[in-house]
C-alpha cells in the first residue's frame, strides 16, 4: 500500500547515504572508478574486472570445457568465490549459465509459492525473505561478473566456495522446506 513516490524517495535517500562512506575511503573510491573505466585501472582495481570479462567472453555458447579456463588457473583473483559465475560462463558457456539463471528463478519462484500458501504470517515472511535473499545475492554476483556493478565480494548462492555461504543457503532452503512440510495444502501440488 505504499505510494511509488515514497518508495523512490526512500531508495534514493538510502543510495545517497550508502554513497557517502564509499566515496570517503580511497580504496572504495578506486573500486568505483575502476568499475566505470577498468582499462585505465588495469594494473590495480580494474585487473579483476578485466580478467572476469575475458573469462566470460572466452566461453562463448558452449564453453571451453570443465576445468580448462586459463584465467581460473593463472590470472583471476578469487576464481572460486567472487568470480565463480565468470568461471562457469567460461568453462560451461552461455547455455549452462542460462540454465543456471532458470534454476535460480525457479527456486525463488518456489519460495514465493510456499510463502503464498503458508498458513501463518511468520511462514509467509520467512519464505519471502529467503527467496528475496537468494535473488538479491545471485543478482549482485552476476552483476559484478558482467561489470554492471562494482566488485563486492558477495558469493553466488549454492555455487561459490565457502562454508558459511553454503551453510546459510542450505539453512534457508531447510526453513522453506519446513514451511512446505507443515502446510497440507502445499503437499497436494
Amino acid at each position: 500500500g505504499m505510494r511509488w513516490s515514497d518508495l523512490v524517495a526512500v531508495l534514493l535517500g538510502g543510495a545517497c547515504v550508502a554513497a557517502i562512506p564509499a566515496l570517503m575511503d580511497a580504496e572504495r573510491r578506486e573500486r568505483i572508478l575502476a568499475w566505470l573505466d577498468p582499462v585505465s585501472y588495469r594494473d590495480g582495481a580494474g585487473y579483476h574486472i578485466l580478467s572476469m570479462l575475458v573469462a566470460t567472453a572466452r566461453g562463448g555458447l558452449d564453453g571451453v570445457g570443465l576445468g580448462l579456463s586459463p584465467e581460473k588457473w593463472r590470472q583471476m583473483p578469487e576464481p572460486y568465490t567472487d568470480s565463480i559465475f565468470c568461471v562457469m560462463g567460461g568453462e560451461l558457456g552461455l547455455i549452462v549459465c542460462t540454465l543456471f539463471l532458470g534454476a535460480m528463478g525457479w527456486l525463488i519462484w518456489r519460495c514465493f509459492e510456499v510463502a503464498r500458501w503458508s498458513r501463518d504470517g511468520f511462514g509467509y515472511f520467512l519464505a519471502c525473505g529467503i527467496g528475496i535473499l537468494y535473488g538479491i545475492q545471485a543478482l549482485i554476483n552476476m552483476f559484478v561478473a558482467t561489470n554492471l556493478m562494482p566488485v563486492t565480494g558477495l558469493t553466488l548462492p549454492f555455487i561459490s566456495y565457502g562454508g558459511s555461504s553454503l551453510i546459510s543457503c542450505l539453512i534457508g532452503a531447510g526453513m522453506v522446506l519446513a514451511i512446505f512440510r507443515h502446510n497440507p495444502a502445499l503437499r497436494r501440488e
